[in-house]
């Protein structure tokens, strides 16, 4: 029971006699259409001439003042109060003759509302391909008492090896919302996807069914441009750089300012990751926006593992918005590009300055990394027989090889360079002929080394 009270008893002069009015309470009870009514109730006057009361009532802010005349009831109900609106009360007593004293203290009493849940707009069934991740999916949230922007997403999956929760990502902001689904690496089926909005007490919920298909053969993309060959716009420029791979990198000059764009060319449709090789001087220089296409920047926070002032491969992540607070776990790790056939527009602008790209790598096959081992290795000591470049990005090395034997290959990007780097795992020779793939990433100089 809502009790409101009267502050202070007061003796009020009619003309006639002096009327006394103690305390006022109050409470509430719904009614239909979203009004509410208050019962209210006051100590008797102790004065024998009053004869009657009226109880008082307005809308604070609001120019009109109605009266509810009770008799001789100490009590009495005020109907049809909006929910969440403040209105005031205060009780007079009255005389046979209609004469009524002065009003007793005010009360204001703001109607409670009803917590209503929140509201969700239909989300369609949703259709992708094996490994690749659905567009992102609008849809609406919205709720009578609670801002759109505070109300909170989840969801759940009815077949995690299909859908893991963690790839359900949302996105947007307030009302507009989106989601984007990606499905687990060589998976297909189905899988129904609830997401639930909830604004801390009540909570709707909508699920639509994802299907994923078979797909084609999987043709792997590697394209890899160096930062330098992009367009720049000032203060983003080339600085010499010997550690960069073709001793030049691209330095965000300023905060906020300056951008390089990339023209990349994409022989097959799908959703692409952007690797870069990045260099952070700190934590106030390790960030730029990207986009794609025109479309929606992002901030690609370029050292979440923490590594400063070294070069290091990471992909694209994302914040899920411009104006979203930096976390050590981003939103979007990494940050996929739906990419068709033919000609995009990639573009990193500057946001902090210092911040600094060497190469970037873009691909289809979410289940790689770029090598990051780096090492002196001997002379290479076998000879390779053959280098082809298959149209997709690869480069494949064969050599002839002894069953048995464990060969290492090996790279420079410069003939003169004293340093060979290993590309990745060493090779257990099964036959006569051994190969190993690469991405291509421009010049690059290739050997072999027979392992003892």
């Amino acid at each position: 029971m809502k009790k409101l009270k009267f502050l202070n008893r007061r003796s009020i002069g009619t003309g006639l006699r002096s009327i006394g009015l103690g305390a006022i309470l109050a409470t509430c009870g719904h009614s239909v259409q979203a009004a509410q009514s208050v019962s209210l109730a006051w100590d008797r006057s102790t004065d024998t001439s009053a004869t009657g009361y009226k109880l008082y009532y307005s809308e604070v802010g609001g120019s009109t003042t109605s009266a509810i005349d009770v008799g001789n009831s100490t009590t009495g109900s005020v109907p049809g109060l909006v929910e969440t609106r403040t209105y005031r009360f205060y009780v007079t007593a009255y005389n046979s003759s209609q004469v009524e004293s002065v009003p007793s203290n005010l009360i204001d009493y703001t109607v409670p509302g009803a917590n209503t849940p929140p509201t969700i707009s239909s989300i369609a069934d949703q259709t992708t391909i094996q490994s690749i991740a659905t567009a992102l999916i609008p849809f609406t949230v919205g709720d009578a008492q609670t801002a759109a922007g505070s109300l909170t997403l989840s969801a759940t999956s009815s077949n995690p090896g299909l859908v893991p929760v963690a790839n359900i990502l949302f996105g947007g902001s307030g009302a507009s919302r989106t989601v984007k689904v990606t499905p687990a690496l060589n998976q297909i089926g189905t899988a129904n996807i609830t997401v639930t909005v909830s604004d801390g007490s009540a909570s709707a919920t909508e699920s639509f069914l994802l299907t994923v298909n078979p797909a084609g053969t999987f043709t792997p993309v590697f394209l890899n441009v160096e930062a330098e060959s992009g367009i720049l716009a000032s203060p983003m420029a080339i600085t010499a750089d010997q550690s960069a791979s073709q001793g030049q990198r691209v330095e965000a000059g300023g905060d906020e300012a300056g951008s390089l764009t990339f023209a990349v060319d994409i022989p097959v449709a799908g959703d692409y990751v952007l690797w870069c090789r990045v260099l952070a001087p700190g934590t106030s220089g390790d960030s730029f926006y990207v986009s794609a296409d025109g479309g929606a920047e992002d901030i690609y926070d370029v050292a979440q593992n923490g590594l400063l002032n070294a070069w290091q491969w990471t992909p694209v992540n994302g914040r899920g918005g411009t104006n979203v607070a930096y976390s050590a776990v981003s939103a979007l790790d990494p940050r996929t590009f739906q990419l068709g056939v033919g000609r995009h527009n990639i573009v990193f602008r500057g946001r902090e300055a210092g911040a600094a790209l060497d190469q970037i790598l873009i691909t289809n096959d979410r289940s790689f990394a770029p090598e990051v081992v780096s090492f002196r290795i001997s002379t290479p000591n076998v000879a390779v027989s053959s280098i082809v470049l298959d149209p997709a990005g690869f480069v494949t090395v064969s050599w002839p090889s002894t069953p048995g034997r464990t060969y290492r290959v090996v790279y420079k990007t410069g003939f003169g360079d004293a340093t060979w780097k290993a590309l990745g795992p060493d090779v257990s020779a099964t036959s006569t002929t051994s190969t190993r793939d690469d991405y291509v990433v421009g010049n690059r100089f290739y050997g072999v080394i027979e392992l003892p």
